[in-house]
């Protein structure tokens, strides 16, 4: 499991003497916006000032404001965790009574899952839906913790639509590699389902812009993104090649996410895909 930790940033005189002496800042270390606001190239954003002394009545005016005023817009994350939420539980109704949801379970093995069989009798929509279909609840958990932590900072960055155009494209793509990899070992008919490709391909876009942002693995342990990225890489490899049929994991398809996440990230690097 990973988790976003903010950089921290320490506070020093600037030798701006008329701006010193109109503001005070907060002693000690101060926190940095998310990374989802951090400049790419080399832009440091200010450290936050302390706040003004303000009464319960304007708190309350600004609060009503921001509330019916400028309504908050929801972000295509969010509309991305939604979906793969409302779809598992389309599967999950569907699955729990197969004899009485006869027609759903059918419409959503026929339409929700991909395989190499499928791409072959042109089905290739569901190299696409069935991006947003998962196994069980830890495989949706797992992958929407993954999609909410790295997607934000990428959507940030790139702008929802760009961002929605690599998301898809980058799961599109892992179901491809995946499914010449099973047809390769002689099993086109074994099907495909989940997000991975695409949130793999959010993480390592992240960790090649943000290379020495820190985590917590699995809430313990500190490690820069670079390094969980590296670590990921090797692990996917040493899988795929060893791989054997008691194995559920699609590698080809997290190798291929991450593949195009990298790409992606150096571009964003360079300062394209920017509003």
């Amino acid at each position: 499991m990973l988790t976003l930790c903010r950089p921290l940033c320490g506070v020093r005189s600037l030798g701006i003497g008329a701006v010193a002496r109109r503001a005070s800042l907060l002693p000690g270390s101060v926190k940095l916006s998310p990374p989802s606001l951090l400049a790419v190239r080399g832009r440091l954003p200010s450290c936050p000032m302390a706040p003004k002394t303000r009464s319960f009545q304007s708190d309350w005016r600004s609060w009503q404001r921001s509330t019916y005023e400028e309504p908050r817009k929801i972000s295509l994350t969010t509309t991305l965790l939604a979906i793969n939420v409302g779809v598992f539980g389309v599967w999950f109704l569907a699955e729990s009574n197969p004899k009485k949801y006869i027609g759903l379970s059918r419409f959503l093995h026929k339409h929700f899952k991909t395989s190499w069989l499928d791409i072959k009798q042109g089905r290739l929509h569901t190299l696409l839906t069935s991006t947003f279909s998962h196994i069980d609840a830890m495989h949706l958990l797992m992958n929407m913790v993954g999609l909410y932590v790295f997607g934000r900072p990428i959507e940030a960055l790139m702008g929802g639509r760009r961002m929605l155009v690599f998301y898809l494209g980058a799961g599109v793509l892992g179901n491809l590699c995946q499914a010449a990899f099973f047809a390769d070992r002689r099993l086109p008919g074994a099907s495909m389902v989940g997000a991975s490709g695409g949130v793999l391909a959010m993480l390592f876009a992240y960790a090649t812009v943000y290379p020495s942002n820190s985590f917590l693995l699995w809430f313990v342990l500190p490690a820069p993104a670079w390094l969980i990225a590296s670590g990921l890489v090797a692990y996917e490899t040493y899988q795929l090649v060893n791989w054997n049929h008691s194995d559920r994991t699609g590698h080809a398809a997290h190798l291929a996410g991450a593949a195009a996440g990298v790409a992606v990230g150096m571009a964003l690097r360079r300062g394209r895909f920017r509003w």
